[in-house]
């Protein structure tokens, strides 16, 4: 795999599939940014590499736990970022949203980002962001977030 943060290392790595199955894996090397791991057990590579799934193939989404604020004109709401793209996230709030709703979303790790409301599930809300976000910009970002919440890595 290409890494865009420092190797992984514990007891127990897992490597998660956009379509969220999740596989042990144990690191076998790394270098230059790059590494080698194998999987615990013996999988099907075809379905590994297929990602089946029930829903429609969507863009990488990395799991985190990492606080934010939006801002709505001047009124500002603390929120959590329940997972990333680079297109947009998965945030938790107590204050209500509507669908098409658009907002100012800043957080520690992040550029500030224009957002909107894709669809709510309360408290918790799917929101697009008006600018992309590189794989790699994505990676490192994302990693930084994990980093700041060690419980979420060993999860």
């Amino acid at each position: 795999l290409r890494l865009f943060h420092m190797v992984p290392h514990g007891d127990s790595l897992m490597i998660e599939c956009a379509n969220e199955e999740r596989f042990p894996i144990e690191l076998v090397w790394a270098a230059n940014g790059e590494a080698g791991f194998k999987f615990e057990q013996r999988i099907d590579v075809d379905a590994f590499v297929a990602e089946s799934s029930p829903y429609s193939k969507r863009a990488l989404r990395l799991k985190v736990e990492h606080p934010a604020t939006i801002r709505i004109g001047n009124d500002i709401y603390s929120a959590t970022i329940r997972d990333i793209s680079g297109q947009g996230a998965k945030i938790a709030l107590a204050h209500r949203l509507a669908i098409g709703q658009r907002f100012l979303l800043e957080a520690r790790e992040l550029p500030m980002f224009e957002a909107t409301v894709c669809w709510r599930r309360e408290p918790e809300y799917g929101v697009v962001f008006s600018q992309v976000m590189g794989l790699d910009d994505l990676a490192r970002r994302s990693e930084r977030m994990m980093r700041a919440t060690p419980e979420r890595i060993s999860a």
